[in-house]
Protein backbone atom coordinates (compact mmCIF):
# COMPACT_ATOMS: atom_id res chain seq x y z
CA UNK A 1 0.00 0.00 0.00
CA UNK A 2 1.64 3.25 -0.84
CA UNK A 3 1.53 6.41 1.53
CA UNK A 4 -1.07 8.06 -0.36
CA UNK A 5 -3.41 4.87 -0.27
CA UNK A 6 -2.82 4.64 3.23
CA UNK A 7 -4.09 8.15 4.06
CA UNK A 8 -6.77 7.54 2.04
CA UNK A 9 -7.81 4.34 3.95
CA UNK A 10 -7.84 6.26 7.20
CA UNK A 11 -9.20 8.80 6.78
CA UNK A 12 -12.36 6.13 5.32
CA UNK A 13 -11.62 4.46 8.51
CA UNK A 14 -11.73 7.68 10.52
CA UNK A 15 -15.15 8.90 8.86
CA UNK A 16 -16.61 5.47 10.36
CA UNK A 17 -15.44 5.86 13.83
CA UNK A 18 -16.91 9.29 13.49
CA UNK A 19 -20.16 8.44 12.77
CA UNK A 20 -19.77 9.60 9.12
CA UNK A 21 -18.77 13.22 9.94
CA UNK A 22 -16.12 13.74 7.55
CA UNK A 23 -13.96 16.76 9.29
CA UNK A 24 -12.62 16.51 12.52
CA UNK A 25 -11.60 19.70 14.65
CA UNK A 26 -8.59 18.67 15.61
CA UNK A 27 -6.75 17.24 12.96
CA UNK A 28 -7.72 20.04 10.79
CA UNK A 29 -5.93 22.18 13.21
CA UNK A 30 -2.97 19.97 13.32
CA UNK A 31 -2.62 19.95 9.47
CA UNK A 32 -2.31 23.84 9.31
CA UNK A 33 0.25 23.26 11.50
CA UNK A 34 2.03 20.48 10.46
CA UNK A 35 0.75 18.17 7.27
CA UNK A 36 3.13 15.66 7.68
CA UNK A 37 2.09 14.83 11.93
CA UNK A 38 -1.80 14.68 10.28
CA UNK A 39 -0.91 12.25 7.42
CA UNK A 40 1.50 10.09 9.41
CA UNK A 41 -1.66 9.64 11.37
CA UNK A 42 -4.21 9.10 9.27
CA UNK A 43 -1.88 6.82 6.70
CA UNK A 44 -0.12 4.48 9.42
CA UNK A 45 -2.75 4.23 12.66
CA UNK A 46 -5.85 4.60 10.87
CA UNK A 47 -5.12 3.22 7.48
CA UNK A 48 -2.58 0.58 8.48
CA UNK A 49 -3.15 -0.65 11.72
CA UNK A 50 -7.02 -0.04 12.29
CA UNK A 51 -7.54 -1.50 8.53
CA UNK A 52 -6.01 -4.73 9.36
CA UNK A 53 -7.88 -8.27 9.19
CA UNK A 54 -8.37 -9.90 12.35
CA UNK A 55 -10.15 -7.72 14.41
CA UNK A 56 -13.82 -5.94 13.93
CA UNK A 57 -13.63 -1.80 14.38
CA UNK A 58 -16.10 -2.61 17.63
CA UNK A 59 -13.40 -4.89 19.20
CA UNK A 60 -10.14 -2.36 18.72
CA UNK A 61 -12.63 0.26 19.98
CA UNK A 62 -12.72 -1.55 22.96
CA UNK A 63 -9.61 -2.69 23.47
CA UNK A 64 -8.36 0.99 22.53
CA UNK A 65 -10.66 2.47 25.18
CA UNK A 66 -9.47 0.01 27.78
CA UNK A 67 -5.81 0.85 26.93
CA UNK A 68 -6.53 4.51 27.70
CA UNK A 69 -8.11 3.75 30.82
CA UNK A 70 -5.16 2.29 31.95
CA UNK A 71 -3.22 4.94 30.99
CA UNK A 72 -5.02 7.56 33.15
CA UNK A 73 -3.28 10.39 31.64
CA UNK A 74 -4.99 10.78 28.12
CA UNK A 75 -8.00 13.12 28.33
CA UNK A 76 -8.18 14.12 24.53
CA UNK A 77 -7.48 10.56 23.16
CA UNK A 78 -9.75 9.09 25.55
CA UNK A 79 -12.81 11.06 24.61
CA UNK A 80 -12.31 10.84 21.32
CA UNK A 81 -12.25 7.16 21.82
CA UNK A 82 -15.73 6.91 23.48
CA UNK A 83 -16.80 8.58 21.23
CA UNK A 84 -15.72 6.36 17.95
CA UNK A 85 -16.99 3.62 20.32
CA UNK A 86 -20.51 4.90 20.33
CA UNK A 87 -20.38 5.51 16.64
CA UNK A 88 -19.86 2.03 16.29
CA UNK A 89 -22.70 0.90 18.90
CA UNK A 90 -21.26 0.43 21.58
CA UNK A 91 -23.48 1.23 24.47
CA UNK A 92 -22.81 3.73 27.05
CA UNK A 93 -23.00 0.15 29.41
CA UNK A 94 -20.33 -1.43 27.78
CA UNK A 95 -18.36 1.47 28.22
CA UNK A 96 -18.94 1.57 31.42
CA UNK A 97 -17.90 -2.48 32.21
CA UNK A 98 -14.51 -1.58 29.78
CA UNK A 99 -13.73 1.13 32.74
CA UNK A 100 -14.71 -1.29 35.18
CA UNK A 101 -12.49 -3.80 34.10
CA UNK A 102 -9.21 -1.77 33.36
CA UNK A 103 -9.80 -0.05 36.49
CA UNK A 104 -8.38 -3.22 38.55
CA UNK A 105 -5.13 -3.33 36.26
CA UNK A 106 -4.29 0.28 35.72
CA UNK A 107 -5.39 1.26 39.20
CA UNK A 108 -8.76 3.00 41.23
CA UNK A 109 -6.98 6.73 39.72
CA UNK A 110 -6.95 5.62 36.36
CA UNK A 111 -10.72 4.23 36.47
CA UNK A 112 -12.21 7.52 38.22
CA UNK A 113 -10.39 9.53 35.85
CA UNK A 114 -11.88 7.70 32.88
CA UNK A 115 -15.51 7.97 34.53
CA UNK A 116 -14.91 11.90 34.87
CA UNK A 117 -14.07 11.22 31.07
CA UNK A 118 -17.28 9.19 30.30
CA UNK A 119 -19.62 11.25 32.23
CA UNK A 120 -18.59 14.50 29.84
CA UNK A 121 -18.72 12.64 27.07
CA UNK A 122 -22.09 10.88 27.38
CA UNK A 123 -23.36 14.21 28.70
CA UNK A 124 -22.66 16.00 25.25
CA UNK A 125 -24.17 13.38 22.90
CA UNK A 126 -27.94 12.76 22.41
CA UNK A 127 -29.05 9.61 24.47
CA UNK A 128 -30.47 7.86 21.67
CA UNK A 129 -26.49 7.93 20.26
CA UNK A 130 -25.76 5.94 23.53
CA UNK A 131 -28.26 3.67 24.19
CA UNK A 132 -27.03 0.00 23.16
CA UNK A 133 -25.53 -1.94 19.91
CA UNK A 134 -27.00 -0.99 16.55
Amino acid sequence: MTRSDSVKEGKRILQILRGGETKDQFFDSVEELCPDWTKMTQGHLFGEVWSRPGLSLRERSMITVAMLVIHGRNDLGLKAQMEFALHLGISKEQIFEIIMHATHYGGWPCGANAMRLAMEVFSTKNPADTEGSR
